[in-house]
């Protein structure tokens, strides 16, 4: 699907913070608590992706509502995907989630 006029804004005003901040790598775990309620799904996503998110949050982000199919599918792509929430993954509607184990 193509994104729409607000998502590109956001993009365009998220991606530049997150390459400052290189969330994937060096953030506390405070601060990716904090993250993980931002109301941007691109957010989330990359808190979803850090392999320093702790079970519970990925847990968290996973069962969010209302939540965006991508972050669902970065916490499937996290390797320390709890097995729980793999089950929940192979149940989900969207294949992309579930191509993400």
């Amino acid at each position: 699907r193509k994104r729409t006029d607000g998502e590109k804004a956001a993009m365009g005003r998220i991606v530049p913070i997150l390459e400052g901040l290189d969330i994937k790598k060096t953030l506390p775990e405070e601060d990716l608590l904090r993250l993980a309620d931002d109301n941007d799904w691109y957010v989330q996503v990359g808190v979803a992706e850090n392999p320093a998110a702790p079970l519970e949050l990925l847990r968290y982000l996973f069962r969010k509502k209302p939540q965006h199919a991508e972050v669902r599918r970065a916490v499937a792509r996290n390797v320390k995907c709890p097995q729980d929430i793999m089950d929940e993954i192979l149940e989900d509607p969207e294949w992309t989630v579930r191509e993400g184990l």
